[in-house]
């Protein structure tokens, strides 16, 4: 099997795992999850509240993109909330492959991108 077809392996493996395995609410993991079901239950855009009434103190994009895959999937399924971070975590492997790619050759883009894959940023990432 060529080095692209087990890249491929690989992502679909990671791809599945995360969207298959129970969600991670511990920390700050929780406040994101509930700034999206504000978004789409109370109805403001323009501010997210926390469960406890006090306002958001982090910035809205991720909330306002996971929002939408909310209301374009019809669904609140924690892998839809996180789908925004696990594209993220797939579009850093894919710019990392490249640059090494262009900068060196295709085993070492390989190799790149696999062990970006393994660390622990992106698995907190995705």
């Amino acid at each position: 099997m060529s080095a692209r077809g087990w890249m491929l392996w690989i992502l679909l493996l990671v791809v599945a795992s995360r969207v298959t395995t129970p969600p991670d609410f511990e920390g700050d993991q929780a406040k994101q999850a509930s700034y999206v079901m504000d978004l789409l239950h109370g109805g403001d855009w323009a501010l997210q509240y926390e469960v406890n009434g006090q306002v958001s103190s982090k910035p809205p994009l991720y909330n306002w993109i996971a929002a939408t895959f909310c209301l374009a999937f019809g669904s609140t399924e924690p892998w839809v909330i996180k789908l925004p971070s696990l594209l993220s975590g797939l579009a850093l492997v894919f710019v990392l492959h490249r640059i090494a790619r262009r900068w060196f050759d295709a085993e070492t883009a390989f190799w790149t991108a696999l062990v970006a894959l393994a660390t622990y940023h992106f698995v907190k990432l995705t």
